[in-house]
C-alpha cells in the first residue's frame, strides 16, 4: 500500500509541475509528444500553458518555388500564454524554448520591458512609437499616446532611463543620445535631458528636439 502511495504521490507530482502547450486546441507536453524545435504551419493556434510564461518562435517567409517551398527567415518572437497565437498566411514558425518567467528585453503588454520589480510587474517601452519632439510636446505627446490597445503612457523619469540605460545595448535600434525625461529643470531657459551614451542627465534648450521614449506600467 505504501509503495502504491508513492507511485500515485510521484504521478500527481509529474503530472502538475509538467509544461504543455496547446496545438491547435490539442494538449501536448513539451518533453512527452512534442520536443523541441516544433514547426508549425499557417493557420496553426497556439497557446502555452502554466507555468510556461512565453515561447520563443522563430517566424519565416515561405516561399514557393518550382520545386516547393523555400524559408527564409523573417523575426524572432515570443507568443505569450495569456491569449491565443495564430501562426500568419504565408509564413511557418520554429517553437524552440520556453520561458517561464519575464525577461528585460521580451516584448510583452503593448512594448518591450526595461525594468522587472520582482514582484511580476515591471515597466515597458512602446519601440514602434519613438519621436522626435521639443520639450513642450514631448509629455503631451506621452499622454496623448494610444498604442497596441493601451492609452496609460508617460514620459519617463530620469530613475526610469536609468533602468533603461543599464541594458540599452538590447534595444540596438535605438540610434540617439539625448532623450527627455520628466524630471523638474533647475535651468532658465533648458529641460532636463538623459544622456544614453553617459548615463548622465544633463540639460538641453526646450525648444530642441530629442527623442521621445514613451513608457508604462505593468
Amino acid at each position: 500500500m505504501k509503495n502504491i502511495i508513492i507511485v500515485v504521490l510521484f504521478t500527481l507530482s509529474t503530472f502538475c509541475l509538467a509544461q504543455t502547450i496547446n496545438i491547435n486546441s490539442t494538449v501536448f507536453s513539451t518533453n512527452g509528444e512534442k520536443t523541441f524545435p516544433i514547426w508549425v504551419e499557417a493557420g496553426t493556434t497556439i497557446q502555452p500553458n502554466s507555468p510556461i510564461k512565453s515561447i520563443s518562435v522563430k517566424e519565416f517567409n515561405v516561399i514557393p518555388n518550382s520545386n516547393g517551398n523555400d524559408l527564409v527567415f523573417n523575426k524572432t518572437i515570443l507568443v505569450y500564454s495569456d491569449s491565443v497565437s495564430t501562426v500568419p498566411s504565408g509564413k511557418s514558425w520554429k517553437l524552440e524554448s520556453v520561458q517561464n518567467e519575464l525577461q528585460i528585453g521580451d516584448e510583452y503588454a503593448g512594448g518591450i520591458v526595461f525594468y522587472l520589480d520582482g514582484n511580476g510587474g515591471g515597466k515597458i517601452f512602446a519601440p514602434y512609437s519613438l519621436a522626435r519632439k521639443s520639450s513642450n510636446s514631448a509629455r503631451i505627446y506621452c499622454e496623448e499616446l494610444n498604442y497596441d490597445g493601451y492609452s496609460d503612457w508617460v514620459l519617463p523619469s530620469s530613475e526610469d532611463l536609468w533602468s533603461f540605460w543599464i541594458n540599452h545595448h538590447k534595444y540596438e535600434f535605438i540610434r540617439t543620445v539625448e532623450v527627455w525625461v520628466s524630471d523638474e529643470s533647475h535651468y532658465t531657459y533648458d529641460d532636463s535631458s538623459f544622456n544614453l551614451s553617459s548615463g548622465q542627465i544633463t540639460g538641453e534648450n526646450r525648444s530642441n528636439h530629442l527623442m521621445v521614449i514613451p513608457i508604462r506600467q505593468f
